[in-house]
């Protein structure tokens, strides 16, 4: 699929000075206000660094950590907006940008000295204390239309409020450009001190995301809860929260430690974002004011909460009314708060991770969220609206409340809703490998061990070991998989076309496996048998993708017109490089999970066949085939074309360079109907309706059902043809002895 862009808007370039201080030095710093950010003047930094020590300089602040993460992290293209100043510590803010591969081309230069942040580390926390040229800034005036134009996604952070409408003005420019745009709140003090325009935006409609942490989210409660826009009635349980304007403004300073328990107030934030939860007679929450769409609050080490609005949902998400009962209410988790209803699930932390510095955590998260919904937002908004965001408003009106309890999580929620579970899982993925460095630019071990947690360690071995291309090929190979889906991946020869004696049977087998699986169909996109595994899955009615390689062997890929291509637009991705390929194409069948239905069909085919298929039952052999689950092989061995290959198999085990337990799942099949009778077996479906298997005499009667090599072996052996062949190279030889030996006589 064309790749998406994202433009990240960075009022003004910071550099972050990352250093590790103790809980004494803290303190003789700052005093008691620890954690979030404050402002403060170039000579009170000098004084800062002077006392940490040794300490490290980094490109930082929100909009450019999120960008670093999307191209570094994802393969995917970032460019960043903004100001920097003409001093050194700018130009190391653009070095740094473009080894990361981000767009640099839109930071202007100004006249004055860039932004620099001191980030004191103690026990895994931060505290920021910030420097900034108010000459070096982005201003409202400064970004235009054509800055947006291209951009499928852009993000904000809620420091870009320090600049009078800019947040508004650059907003607007998305929406126009047809971008979805994802909004960070950025600190407790932002939220604070920018209240009324952080309710304004998030009301206007223009607002895709929103994501804060858990402080960010309290402190938005206390002052919606202060201003009257919410009543305490709305929000259960929520005790721990300071209930009038002076002990909200006293506990502000300290907010960042309360850490409230209750996610009954998390979900109030949500859902007033979602555009409910007005006070009767306050004129909001009554259905004529807009809100985001999706709304997240990060937790720390204990997950995220992610809301999803209603307007948004594809169809097949169930939304309960409030007429309905409450046993009903609890089995789809959706609560109980006047407003628009969505739906929140809540999702774990990854556990086990050392933390050591939180600096990067919530940026990474917010690009790991981002590509998410790039990848699998299909699967859980109307593709209208992330077609373009220009047609999305929120148009829900207020239904009374149901009786269900505010909490009701979903234990095993619909297919949209586990998209959705998905990528919060991944953002989580993203932020557990940021605590574990110090400063917020991840390094190859952190990205390693991101990938090897979500795609399983080979991805882990390619994407760290490989050149670049190779790694950006795999990135969008593996966000093809996701979109998509895995499922039953086809190899064959692409010269063995509609004029083979196999075209039919290949495409006709595809067709029915489809129809039984009900998965998606991979091959390499190429001609010839491929093709054939594509047109039987189309005319199944099911999802295909293909994983290509530029040049297959005797046609280029790449001169197929739309006249001849049958692969629909999205479903396929051209790799340059070999090994990109086959990895994508081992992963697309391979099991992640217990309730997929995978398989590896090898059609007859030449080398490229042949190199797939051992490279397969090699990592089979090793166990490094990256998943828990077993995934059947089946060798199609239509009129005995692989007959020569079960011969080899068979010196490799009379040999012992092959031991039969290593090849389970391995099965060798004469036609289509032992095929679809071993995979109905495999996954424990029905046979009923399937037609019957034939089986003659030979190895397709030893091999009906083989689960390991051995059967293989032993039925290659026991097959006439074999055997013949056997015995008149056994006869030759003793004549070529004899010969031998009368001549040496």
């Amino acid at each position: 699929p064309p790749p998406s862009k994202v433009l990240c808007v960075q009022p003004s370039a910071i550099v972050d000075h990352v250093c590790n201080v103790t809980p004494e030095v803290l303190h003789s710093l700052v005093g008691d206000a620890i954690g979030g950010s404050r402002v403060i003047d170039y000579n009170e930094l000098k004084g800062i660094l002077a006392c940490v020590g040794e300490f490290q300089s980094k490109a930082g602040g929100s909009a450019s950590n999120v960008a670093r993460s999307l191209t570094v992290g994802y393969g995917v293209q970032a460019d960043v907006i903004g100001a920097r100043g003409n001093d050194e510590w700018g130009v190391m803010f653009i070095s740094s940008m473009k080894r990361s591969k981000v767009g640099t081309d839109k930071v202007s230069v100004q006249d004055g000295k860039t932004g620099r942040s001191a980030v004191l580390v103690c026990n895994g926390e931060r505290t920021m204390r910030t420097c900034m040229s108010e000459s070096v800034y982005q201003t409202a005036a400064g970004l235009h239309a054509k800055d947006f134009e291209g951009y499928d996604w852009v993000f904000l952070s809620a420091y870009g409020f320090y600049g009078p409408g800019l947040l508004q003005r650059a907003a607007e420019l998305a929406k126009s450009a047809g971008a979805r745009v994802v909004l960070d709140l950025g600190s407790y003090e932002i939220v604070k001190s920018h209240f009324e325009s952080l309710v304004s935006l998030i009301r206007s409609g223009l607002i895709f995301c929103l994501i804060c942490n858990e402080d960010e989210a309290n402190m938005f409660y206390s002052l919606l809860r202060d201003s009257g826009r919410i009543s305490s009635g709305q929000c259960v349980a929520v005790s721990s929260a300071p209930s009038d304007a002076a002990s909200c403004s006293a506990a502000s300073a300290t907010i960042s430690a309360k850490k409230l328990e209750d996610d009954a107030l998390f979900e109030s934030v949500i859902h007033y974002a979602f555009g409910g939860m007005g006070v009767e007679g306050s004129g909001e929450g009554s259905g004529g004011e807009k809100g985001v769409k999706v709304a997240v609050v990060t937790k720390g080490n204990r997950g995220c909460l992610v809301g999803v609005s209603p307007t948004v949902l594809s169809k097949g998400v169930a939304v309960v009314k409030g007429q309905e009962d409450t046993a009903s209410a609890t089995a789809v988790g959706v609560l109980d708060i006047n407003g628009p209803r969505g739906q929140i699930i809540s999702v774990a932390a990854v556990p086990g991770v050392p933390v050591v510095d939180s600096t990067g955590a919530g940026d990474n998260f917010t690009a790991g969220f981002i590509y998410g919904l790039m990848t699998r937002g299909h699967e859980v908004f109307d593709e209208s609206l992330l077609v373009s965001s220009s047609s999305s408003s929120s148009s829900s009106s207020t239904s009374a409340p149901s009786s269900s309890p505010p909490n009701a999580y979903l234990s095993n929620p619909p297919a949209p809703l586990a998209a959705v579970e998905r990528i919060a899982t991944m953002a989580c993925l993203a932020g557990a490998a940021a605590v574990q460095v110090l400063g917020s630019e991840l390094g190859d071990h952190e990205w390693r061990w991101f990938h090897s947690r979500l795609n399983g360690n080979l991805a882990a071995e390619v994407v760290n070991n490989t050149a670049e291309e190779v790694h950006q090929e795999l990135l969008q190979s593996y966000a093809l998989i996701e979109k998509l889906g895995r499922g039953v991946v086809y190899f064959g020869s692409a010269r063995l076309g509609q004029e083979s004696p196999f075209w039919t049977r290949a495409v006709s087998l595809s067709q029915q496996i489809a129809h039984m699986l009900k998965v998606p169909t991979w091959t390499g996109g190429g001609p010839g048998m491929m093709r054939a595994a594509s047109e039987g899955a189309l005319a199944a009615g099911q999802t295909v993708g293909a994983i290509r390689i530029s040049k297959e062997a005797g046609t280029s890929v790449l001169t197929m017109s739309k006249g001849t291509d049958l692969l629909p637009t999205g479903s396929v991705f051209t790799c340059k490089h070999m090994p990109a390929r086959k990895v994508a194409l081992t992963d697309a069948g391979t099991r992640v999970r217990g309730d997929e239905r995978t398989a590896f069909v090898f059609l007859p085919g030449g080398l490229g066949t042949m190199d797939e298929l051992f490279s397969i039952l090699t990592l089979v052999q090793l166990k490094k085939l990256g998943a828990e689950y077993s995934v059947p092989i089946i060798v199609v061995n239509y009129d005995g074309f692989y007959d020569g290959l079960l011969h080899l198999l068979t010196a490799f085990d009379r040999s012992a360079a092959l031991v039969s337990d290593e090849l389970k799942e391995t099965v060798v099949t004469e036609s289509n109907e032992q095929v679809l009778q071993y995979l109905a077996k495999f996954y424990g479906l029905p046979t009923d309706n399937l037609p019957t298997c034939c089986l003659g005499e030979g190895y397709g009667q030893l091999c009906k059902y083989a689960v390991s090599a051995e059967v293989i072996v032993q039925a290659a052996a026991a097959a006439p043809e074999v055997a013949k062949a056997e015995a008149a190279e056994a006869a030759a030889m003793e004549a070529a002895i004899e010969r031998a030996e009368a001549v040496k006589a």
